[in-house]
C-alpha cells in the first residue's frame, strides 16, 4: 500500500504535525494529513482585516508549494494512445473507409 502526506495549509503555515491515516476507496493507497479537530479554532475570523497576512504570500510561493502535490496526483493516470485519433472537429464523412 502506498502512503503519502498532505499537508495543511493555514494562514501561510504548513502544517505536517498530529497525522491522521486515511484510506481510498480501493484500499491500495492511504494518505495522512493533520488532525483538523486541533485546528478548527484557527480557522473562523473575528474580522476580514485578519486576512491581511495571506497578501504577504507571492503566486511564486504558491506555485511552487503545489507542483509537488499535481505531479503526485497525475503520476501514473496519464494515458497515451498509441493510434492516432480523428480530431473532434473533423467529420467523420470525411473519413477514409478501409
Amino acid at each position: 500500500m502506498s502512503s503519502f502526506t498532505v499537508p495543511l495549509f493555514l494562514r501561510g503555515e504548513v502544517i505536517t504535525d498530529d497525522l491522521v491515516s486515511f484510506s481510498t476507496r480501493s484500499g491500495s493507497t492511504a494518505f495522512e494529513a493533520p488532525d483538523l479537530r486541533k485546528y478548527l479554532d484557527r480557522l473562523p475570523l473575528a474580522s476580514p482585516m485578519a486576512m491581511s497576512d495571506l497578501y504577504d504570500i507571492g503566486f511564486d510561493e504558491i506555485l511552487a508549494s503545489s507542483k509537488p502535490l499535481a505531479g503526485a496526483s497525475l503520476r501514473g493516470r496519464i494515458r497515451t494512445s498509441k493510434r492516432p485519433t480523428r480530431p473532434r472537429w473533423l467529420p467523420t464523412s470525411s473519413r477514409r473507409r478501409c
